[in-house]
């Protein structure tokens, strides 16, 4: 009898590492694929399309929130370095995940927290963050010029976050869609 409780044992531990190994593997959405085109609202409350923000475009896409500490960090370590980015034609775009995260954004942009040189979106209905199957946040993706991920996580790194732009700024690509 306790030989095969033991074998039910292992078995039932191998069943359980084997799944959660095979279901973390896939948590979120892969590098080499293309970022799907969600609708969000922005700032001014109009739908739009996330391609039409990122398109033929090297863009940082961060999922955040307002209230997340670690959110605030990357945010803190993107910003000074958003301005140099741009000026090699990078797109920096926050989608915001759950409701209420407009109206804290609008009181912390009056506040002079304005991050300029970022796209703002909204995913109050958490659709975007469902697909994309994201599981913790912040969650960074950098895509390149076609739209593929070329890199998703988090990093908190300046450093980190930099030389993962200039490995996509040094693949360069060509237009979108092609």
């Amino acid at each position: 009898m306790m030989k095969l409780r033991a074998r039910f044992l292992l078995l039932t531990l191998s069943l359980t590492i084997f799944f959660t190994v095979h279901i973390s593997a896939k948590t979120s959405s892969s590098v080499g694929e293309k970022i799907p085109n969600f609708k969000l609202k922005n700032i001014e409350d109009k739908n739009i399309k996330l391609h039409k923000v990122i398109e033929g475009k090297i863009a940082v896409i961060n999922f955040t929130t307002t209230w997340c500490s670690d959110c605030k960090k990357l945010k803190k370590v993107l910003k000074p370095i958003i301005p140099e980015y741009k000026e090699k034609g990078v797109e920096f775009c926050y989608i915001y995940i759950g409701k209420g995260q407009k109206k804290r954004v609008l009181q912390e942009m009056k506040k002079g927290n304005r991050n300029n040189g970022v796209t703002k979106l909204f995913d109050e209905n958490r659709q975007a963050a469902i697909r994309m199957k994201i599981t913790k946040i912040p969650h960074l993706y950098i895509v390149d010029k076609k739209g593929i991920i070329r890199y998703e996580g988090l990093c908190l790194e300046k450093k980190g976050i930099t030389e993962e732009i200039e490995k996509v700024l040094k693949m360069g690509g060509s237009e979108w869609g092609s």
